[in-house]
């Protein structure tokens, strides 16, 4: 987590809900900063793009709820994707695993 009180607050945030719903300018407002601003220190502590720290947020979110056995189309819709298709596009772009990989079976 960052140590920046106004990044900590949009980080926290995408944990409590995550969903890839929430726009830039939202999460920049809620920890009082400008996007620029955001932006930058989304490089300078995480080392990461905004999106690609939200998206590693909906990744961990997502297996938890996989390996719980929850339908892909189901945790899919909820992050805020439009298909399953999308969800799993991004899923395997950023882990190189699809996520009926992590889907608990019950035998």
């Amino acid at each position: 987590m960052p140590q920046d009180p106004r990044l900590r607050r949009v980080c926290n945030a995408v944990i409590r809900e995550p969903t890839i719903s929430n726009s830039k300018e939202e999460l920049a407002r809620l920890g009082n900063m400008s996007c620029r601003t955001m932006t930058r220190l989304f490089k300078k502590e995480l080392d990461m793009t905004f999106l690609e720290w939200v998206q590693q947020a909906l990744i961990i979110s997502a297996v938890g709820r996989l390996a719980r056995g929850e339908p892909v189309a189901n945790v899919a819709s909820d992050l805020g994707y439009g298909s399953p298709s999308a969800f799993t596009a991004m899923f395997r772009r950023r882990i190189g695993r699809i996520p009926s990989d992590f889907v608990l079976r019950r035998h």
